[in-house]
């Protein structure tokens, strides 16, 4: 017996698409006042750290649950790079981080 593919839509690449979902709301948060909210600082690191989290959490399901597909295979890379390329941008621009690390 030949066993089914699993879905595009399975519950690991629903947390994928929720970790790309997440960056604007992230970037958004950094920007708040010009980057120099405090609070919203701490909302945009707790944003960055709960996405940092859920890739491993997507990973773990996918393997674990047997959920691996080519569509996850491309959107875990992507969602990494969103996110962490977008921290370093605004980080940058705010001339916190050097361009060259950027």
């Amino acid at each position: 017996m030949v066993k089914a593919a699993p879905s595009r839509w399975n519950v690991a690449n629903l947390v994928t698409i929720g970790r790309i979902a997440l960056v604007p709301f992230f970037a958004a948060a950094l920007l708040v006042d010009g980057g120099d909210s405090v609070l919203w600082r701490l909302i945009a690191t707790a944003a960055f750290v709960f996405a940092a989290l859920t890739d491993k959490v997507d990973g773990y399901l996918a393997r674990r649950h047997d959920l691996v597909t080519s569509l996850g295979a491309l959107l875990d890379p992507i969602a990494d790079k969103l996110l962490i390329g977008t921290a370093l941008v605004i980080l940058s621009a705010f001339g916190e981080l050097p361009w060259w690390v950027t």
